[in-house]
């Protein structure tokens, strides 16, 4: 529920993670009812279907009501009353996923309930402002330039906290009306002060007017400002991933051919390496995927492949990897793996928070100010997301992990990589007999579908 994604604009689409909170039910187990997007991606097995949520009888109907009124949520599962939980946002979609088993929708009524009449946050903006201008005007009524001078302080302050941390809010995001209204009159305190003529008292009330509501306003907004997001989302799924962790959720690929699931059409063929590799072309029909799925089974007479393409768009080995051995090794069963390398794994792309994460080591503690860790997070470092020793031992071990489920793998190199990748790429390939390729998809996408293709047709016959 409150499912938001990155939507096309009149600017284009500007990338984020989607956002979501999950009401979870089960028939298997008991366990928390309501979960935010990383307790439902990080905090459960997801490789386990039966992680526990509101106990429901199997095989029999139950019916769910679930009232939502910006961001507070409250549901009657069976009978069960639960809530209110605070979600992200307070708009975005509802989806319904069935996970270790079937499940019918019977019926699904959205009833509209007329919103309650309330201030919306521009009321309160004028009338809070008409308040403290009369106030201002009234303690320095003997001179009006000094009055214009107080309030001219207001927007200032505003803007400055603008600039410190809303300008950081996640895209098709709303901050909570309590915020705007204190980044609004930041600037009040100090204006007050000077409207009495009390030049240095209203310096320090201004300063610590100024970091209080900073201070206020990110704790309040962090679950929305994209340098706080957790590191784990960007570690497992790439920077400004999309669809991608509802995805891992609902054990689906949406590529931009189609939105692959666990139930192949043929046998599957996962293309990892990411989005921005396997379908750079701005040609939907030069997809690389089904390119090169169509042309192996013309040469194994016909036999059906489904390619489906991982579309992370910023990746490197270790996270494609990790994704697809936590969300999807075991539900997409492949029969081949093409596992790409490109030209810019060696190049520092990869957020440091993130990669500590993907390595399974502790996270940085938390600064005891969300301001400050919001201004450090801005400036995180950016660093290679393996070295050529880590990318050697990852990639023998992904070979073995996938000899061991008796998968195919075909590894395509870009010859522009970096050459101590490179080389560890390549030696791996040599020592442990895995065909490789040495491609640029993104240079020439129906030379790497050909090549790719007749690479596919020999490792399947």
């Amino acid at each position: 529920m409150r499912l938001v994604e990155p939507v096309l604009r009149e600017g284009g689409i500007e990338p984020c993670h989607a956002r979501f909170s999950v009401l979870r039910l089960s028939t298997a187990a008991d366990g928390p009812a309501f979960r935010t997007r990383e307790q439902a991606l990080f905090q459960d097995d997801p490789r386990s279907s039966a992680r526990g949520g509101v106990r429901i009888a199997g095989g029999l109907p139950a019916t769910v009501t679930l009232g939502a009124r910006g961001r507070s949520v409250e549901a009657n599962v069976a009978g069960q009353k639960l809530g209110p939980f605070a979600t992200t946002d307070a708009h975005g979609q509802l989806a319904f996923v069935a996970r270790g088993g079937m499940a019918a929708l019977r019926s699904l009524e959205i009833r509209p309930v007329p919103r309650p009449l309330r201030l919306l946050p521009i009321g309160w903006g004028a009338i809070l402002g008409a308040g403290l201008g009369a106030l201002i005007a009234g303690l320095a009524s003997r001179s009006r330039a000094r009055a214009v001078f107080a309030l001219s302080v207001v927007p200032l302050a505003a803007w400055g906290v603008s600039a410190v941390v809303t300008v950081h809010l996640l895209p098709e995001c709303e901050p909570e009306t309590v915020s705007l209204v204190l980044a609004a009159f930041a600037g009040a305190p100090r204006a007050l002060a000077l409207a009495r003529r009390t030049r240095a008292i209203a310096v320090i009330v201004g300063i610590v007017a100024f970091a209080a509501v900073i201070e206020t306003v990110a704790r309040s907004e962090a679950v929305r400002l994209r340098p706080l997001e957790d590191p784990r989302l960007t570690a497992w799924f790439g920077d400004d991933s999309g669809i991608a962790p509802y995805d891992a959720l609902a054990r689906r690929m949406t590529a931009r051919d189609a939105a692959h699931t666990t139930k192949p059409d043929g046998e599957r063929v996962v293309f990892l390496g990411g989005g921005s590799l396997w379908e750079s072309d701005p040609d939907y029909a030069k997809g690389i995927a089904p390119l090169a799925c169509g042309r192996a089974s013309r040469a194994l007479a016909g036999k059906k492949l489904d390619g489906a393409t991982m579309p992370t768009l910023a990746s490197h080995l270790r996270q494609q990897l990790a994704c697809w051995e936590r969300w999807y090794e075991r539900a997409f069963a492949a029969r081949a793996i093409v596992l790409a390398i490109p030209a810019w794994e060696s190049e520092p792309l990869v957020d440091l928070d993130a990669r500590t994460a993907l390595l399974g080591r502790a996270a940085p503690a938390s600064a005891w100010s969300r301001a400050v860790e919001l201004r450090t997070r801005t400036r995180a470092e950016r660093v290679v997301g393996s070295s050529p020793e880590e990318l050697g031992t990852a990639l023998a071990a992904f070979v073995e992990r996938c000899r061991a489920r008796d998968t195919k793998l075909l590894l395509v190199v870009d010859p522009a990589l970096a050459p101590p990748w490179r080389d560890a790429a390549l030696e791996v390939s040599q020592r442990l007999t895995v065909p490789s390729l040495g491609l640029d998809p993104v240079a020439d996408p129906m030379r790497a579908a050909e090549a790719i293709g007749d690479a596919l047709a020999d490792l399947l016959r």
